[in-house]
């Protein structure tokens, strides 16, 4: 199944403020981050290649303190849902409906026991540093996440206890700085992260709490839902990968060998691949060419001449000839029509 861009983009940005140079890394696969296009879906095995290349090699304890730096102003039209909800128990419960909208790649899940809200996360796996990388960071953003709802929505400020699934660090310095971040009622050696919570949170109601805008937001929550849905039927999983890379970002064209890289597949695999579904990696990139030309003319923001050479023409007379070649029109003629049509 796909997913929103917005977890790749908030790893991206956590790890530049935890001082990690990853546009050098993303650059080594074709990516830049400033290119990057909000409303992209992504395939989850992709997005897994892409995070092992820009995490290699790094500690898994500096997730602690790229998770910190996860903010809710991406959670969009979900954050709002939750939001709006009547209390804290109807947004809790609806949180796990919709959490497939998130940066989470591990389980959210929550049990009400006599004393305590117990919200779980389970990672989706823990097998090497890259996944406790991941794991670390994603524990780390959703504890700030709940603070952050918190501050928001004027709740009580009621203690967190939390538990977690790595042993006790070794190290004094990142003992003290999970310790600092999560406080002192932190415990170790967990099979999955427990966040324990007041069950008097559940009663409260929320200060934001709107029915009608609730259910605006429930609706765009389904919509997005349903894109990705819509965009996981295809059979030929490699050529919507690379359709997928390809459009990550908004006027950049990886070639091949970057593709490689990422999906760490030999260039000479993925043409076999490929052809046997009638395709190849041209056919491919021109489709992702005349899409982003044609978005990019709608758009308004860029000259001709900048269009056509953030798609990889040398000349702007070589992207005027395709662009008639394939709308019938000139760019310039299609860009007054849908001007007009606005």
């Amino acid at each position: 199944m796909k997913r929103s861009i917005m977890g790749l983009m908030y790893l991206i940005q956590g790890m530049q403020s935890a001082g990690v140079d990853v546009l050098s890394r993303l650059k080594e696969i074709g990516i830049l981050s400033d290119q990057l296009t909000p409303t992209a879906l992504i395939y989850r095995d992709l997005e897994w290649q892409i995070q092992q290349h820009i995490t290699q090699g790094l500690d898994p304890f500096l997730g602690l303190k790229v998770g910190q730096h996860y903010t809710l102003a991406g959670y969009g039209p979900f954050l709002m849902f939750l939001m709006t909800a009547e209390h804290v128990e109807q947004a809790l419960h609806q949180a796990m409906q919709y959490q497939g909208l998130t940066y989470l790649s591990g389980k959210l899940s929550y049990e009400i026991a006599k004393q305590h809200l117990i919200l779980r996360y389970q990672p989706l796996d823990v097998q090497d540093a890259v996944s406790q990388f991941r794991m670390n960071s994603e524990i780390s953003g959703t504890y700030r996440f709940i603070r952050d709802i918190y501050t928001m929505s004027g709740l009580p400020n009621y203690d967190i206890d939390v538990y977690l699934p790595m042993s006790q660090p070794t190290q004094n310095e990142q003992l003290l700085a999970y310790r600092n971040y999560y406080g002192e009622n932190l415990r170790f050696g967990w099979s999955c992260a427990e966040f324990w919570i007041d069950i008097r949170i559940l009663r409260h109601r929320l200060s934001s709490a709107d029915a009608i805008m609730h259910e605006v937001y429930r609706q765009r929550c389904e919509d997005e839902l349903a894109r990705m849905n819509a965009s996981s039927s295809n059979t030929d999983r490699l050529s919507e990968q690379i359709r997928d890379y390809l459009l990550l970002q908004r006027e950049v064209i990886p070639n091949l060998t970057a593709i490689s890289r990422a999906l760490n597949i030999p260039e000479r695999t993925i043409r076999y691949q490929l052809a046997a579904h009638q395709s190849s990696f041209q056919q491919i990139r021109q489709s992702v060419i005349k899409q982003k030309a044609e978005f990019l003319l709608k758009e308004g923001q860029y000259t001709i001449e900048e269009i056509a050479r953030s798609l990889g023409y040398a000349e702007t007379a070589s992207f005027n000839h395709a662009f008639k070649r394939w709308y019938g029109m000139s760019p310039k003629q299609f860009q007054a029509i849908t001007a007009h049509d606005v």
